[in-house]
């Protein structure tokens, strides 16, 4: 985020995740509405419905198409939010700590005080739409890669973890799920402080191929695993040769929402849409900074900051649109700084889960 502006960093985030969910949402409906077993659960056209518009915590007879899509709305309403306090330093020097912790204990409180079990229907739906039974989580990744930074001590993060199984137990009461959590949040640690793996270095490609095409795999998984699982064993097929079909049918589902879908997407909206939006504006005579005056006008000073425009563009040609480096004033001669495309260019950055694209420079912990 501090590469590039808060928006379009929360826009790159959106184009990489919406456009493939919305598509496995159309491709597990459809098979489980027309291969699922008589006794299978057959979503509603509501229930379609309510997952596209990932409404399924807002409208409780809603059905999930497939079980793992709760994570879609709480990671977009965290991507916002990390976009609203970053511009607003809510998550700068020792600001950062107490958001962090904030966001662990006032949820938890709120569990404890309103969103009871005995809590109304709209208690319940507010609540869970906003992903506040799940922030503890977020919580323990940024406070991992803080400490990973030396930006937070390790008795610190200690406490913050052990705060975060506390909350954890607290939203779930399901002992299993907070004990395998702390494994989990222990491995992260010990993979954010101990350095790369130097003698498995033959599991590199593969490795980097299955990250790439993680979020589609993640997707197309669970529910569609299930089917095929339940359709091979009413046919006779054993146990490993129904791990072995699930597996194999989810990297290649996976693979192909990846290529097919997620990727192009990601380049159409973060390039030529953006670009046609400039262009629409421009031609219904939308000056450049329009929507910065409007905002200083209306006296939301805030959303300029979460827009990343602390002052207005300068006109078009003139001397103050070529500028040199970070600090923004006029070089000598008129010619661009130069800035590579890996450093702060989100319209011209590959998807996240992209691979094999060329890295210039030296490599960083976010191109390896």
């Amino acid at each position: 985020m501090r590469r590039a502006r808060p928006l379009r960093w929360w826009w790159n985030r959106v184009s990489r995740l919406m456009p493939p969910y919305l598509v496995a949402v159309l491709v597990t409906y459809a098979l489980v509405v027309l291969v699922a077993a008589p006794d299978w659960y057959r979503p509603t056209l509501g229930d379609l419905l309510g997952n596209l518009l990932l409404a399924q915590a807002w409208w409780p007879d809603v059905h999930y198409v497939d079980g793992s899509y709760w994570t879609l709305p709480v990671q977009l309403l965290a991507f916002t939010a990390a976009a609203v306090l970053w511009p607003l330093r809510w998550m700068r020097g020792w600001r950062a700590p107490l958001t962090l912790w904030a966001i662990v204990v006032v949820p938890t409180l709120l569990r404890l005080t309103w969103r009871t079990d005995d809590a109304s229907q709209l208690v319940r739906s507010v609540y869970d739409g906003l992903g506040l039974y799940r922030t503890h989580l977020f919580a323990a990744g940024v406070g991992i890669w803080l400490w990973s930074r030396r930006r937070l001590r390790g008795w610190h993060l200690t406490l913050l973890l052990g705060a975060v199984l506390l909350a954890h137990e607290v939203q779930t009461k399901d002992r299993p799920s907070t004990i395998a959590v702390g494994v989990m949040l222990g491995l992260v640690c010990l993979a954010a402080a101990g350095p790369d793996w130097t003698f498995a270095r033959f599991l590199r490609q593969p490795a980097t191929f299955l990250a790439g095409i993680s979020y589609g795999v993640y997707l197309l998984n669970q529910e569609i695993g299930y089917l095929l699982a339940r359709l091979l064993l009413d046919r006779g097929a054993g146990p490993w040769t129904r791990l072995l079909a699930t597996v194999a049918a989810a990297i290649l589902l996976g693979w192909l929402l990846t290529t097919l879908v997620e990727r192009p997407a990601h380049r159409w909206l973060t390039g030529p849409v953006a670009d046609r939006l400039a262009t629409a504006g421009r031609a219904a005579g939308l000056r450049a900074g329009w929507g910065v005056r409007l905002a200083l006008a209306l006296g939301f000073r805030w959303a300029v900051r979460i827009a990343g425009l602390h002052q207005l563009p300068a006109p078009r040609g003139s001397a103050g649109q070529i500028q040199g480096g970070r600090s923004g004033s006029s070089p000598a001669r008129a010619i661009p700084s130069p800035r590579p495309v890996s450093q702060a260019s989100t319209l011209a950055a590959w998807p996240l889960t992209e691979t094999g694209f060329p890295l210039t420079g030296e490599r960083t912990s976010h191109t390896r």
